[in-house]
């Protein structure tokens, strides 16, 4: 699947304070997807941890993004890049002051 610069790819996330615009095709046959992430200031994914197969791969671009990973948490800054299985309870917030960047992957097994 090409997918064309300059197309408008943005998704609507549940999670307010993100945008996240793909680049990856949506045609259902593929179990990689992924995109672009901003993350505003103090937006998280919820109180809730979250669960599921596959696995997720985010790669931060600027500001930093914390995530907590059964319980461990993770400082990712600007240029580090952090691989999880999504079947571990995850959560992730921006705690900073500014906009967080990345590009975020998700592999989801059908």
């Amino acid at each position: 699947t090409l997918t064309a610069g300059g197309e408008d790819r943005r998704v609507y996330p549940s999670h307010r304070g993100s945008v996240l615009t793909t680049v990856t095709g949506g045609d259902g046959r593929l179990w990689l997807g992924g995109g672009g992430a901003m993350v505003a200031p103090g937006a998280t994914s919820g109180r809730k941890p979250m669960q599921h197969p596959g696995e997720e791969l985010v790669h931060v671009t600027s500001g930093v993004l914390e995530f907590t990973v059964t319980g461990q948490s993770f400082q990712v800054e600007a240029g580090s890049t952090l691989h999880f299985r999504g079947d571990q309870p995850h959560t992730w917030r921006n705690p900073g002051t500014a906009e967080a960047h990345a590009v975020w992957m998700a592999l989801r097994p059908q």
